[in-house]
């Protein structure tokens, strides 16, 4: 099961992770790895958090995940990064609400990963709601849902279908 913890309160991530640990009885020490994905040093469980505007999310998994969230209730231009995309990405990019969801889905896959999106961007495309590399489907589970009336979006990736319960705090 996959568990995601957010919050508008007014904290930074290392407090609100540091929260969640207390709470959940997780004494393990973060580490980073190479490109600064934080992970426990024990493995007892993974974890990746998000940042955006007023929120701040945390999922917590048994295996690894990634989780990206972003505000899409407001008009922000995107059109650079529209045009970096592939045209069978744009076609399917009507509205605000489109393009984050083809953000977050790569955006929590980068994270998943534990690599940098400048290293993977342009070699992943979101099409017809499956994840490519390079043109061939990633063998992943991408999870969306929206938070605080669709204000943000939000993509959760594994490597399985699980169910995902989300916690406000």
């Amino acid at each position: 099961m996959l568990e995601l913890y957010y919050t508008r309160r007014p904290i930074s991530s290392k407090k609100f992770i540091a929260e969640l640990f207390r709470e959940c009885g997780i004494t393990a020490p973060v580490l980073r790895g190479e490109n600064g994905k934080p992970f426990l040093a024990d493995r007892s469980r993974f974890f990746s958090v998000s940042h955006t505007d007023e929120l701040t999310a945390v999922v917590f998994s048994d295996q690894e995940v990634g989780l990206d969230a972003e505000r899409a209730d407001e008009a922000r231009r995107y059109d650079k990064i529209l045009s970096a995309l592939s045209p069978a990405e744009r076609a399917e990019i009507g509205s605000a609400k489109d393009f984050f969801a083809h953000w977050t889905a790569k955006e929590s896959y980068v994270k998943f990963r534990g690599e940098t999106l400048g290293k993977l961007y342009r070699r992943l495309s979101f099409i017809g709601g499956r994840l490519l590399l390079d043109g061939k489907p990633l063998p992943v589970s991408l999870h969306f849902g929206t938070l605080f009336e669709e204000k943000y979006i939000f993509c959760v990736c594994n490597a399985s279908a699980e169910k995902i319960v989300c916690k406000e705090r």
